[in-house]
């Protein structure tokens, strides 16, 4: 009779450890689906800065180009409010450990846009004075910019596998 309560105690045991190990895999799963959500957003502030770079190309004029080059500014920081939020979320899912190394791959991304950012929407209107600054920073583009999104997008396409 004793070794049979020694044995449903170790069932029991066990049985609620299996249990509790199916719950934390979920609320693993629940902030692996966050992160890769906060990566698919990220990833659009990468088209939004493309666009709002293909707007000012088109609307930049010799005499207009101060006010196209400023409304670029303004979107731009507009976007990099939104992308210090993600980032600031994203710091959040650093603390458990078993998404540390994926909060760690969407925040290089996001370090990398916010770099590109803080590099290329400098307020240069002093330097250029007859002429209108350049509409894109190849340079930095590929650097930055495109880096980031072929992470987040292998990311993504990891995560959804």
């Amino acid at each position: 009779m004793k070794y049979v309560r020694i044995i449903f105690t170790l069932v029991v045991i066990l049985t609620v450890n299996f249990v509790s190990c199916g719950g934390a895999g979920e609320k693993k799963s629940d902030s692996g689906k966050r992160l890769i959500q906060l990566a698919k957003e990220t990833l659009e502030f990468i088209w939004q800065i493309e666009e709002s770079e293909m707007r000012y190309s088109r609307k930049k004029s010799p005499n207009e180009w101060k006010f196209a080059y400023q409304l670029k500014r303004v979107e731009v920081d507009s976007i990099l409010g939104q992308l210090n939020d993600k980032i600031r979320e994203g710091r959040f899912f650093e603390k458990p450990p078993e998404e540390n190394l994926k909060a760690k791959v969407f925040l290089h991304a996001a370090e990398n846009i916010k770099m590109y950012i803080n590099i290329t929407n400098a307020d240069i209107t002093q330097i250029f004075s007859g002429s209108p600054p350049p509409a894109f920073d190849v340079y930095n583009s590929e650097r930055y910019l495109k880096t980031a999104a072929e992470e987040l997008q292998k990311f993504i396409d990891n995560e959804n596998k």
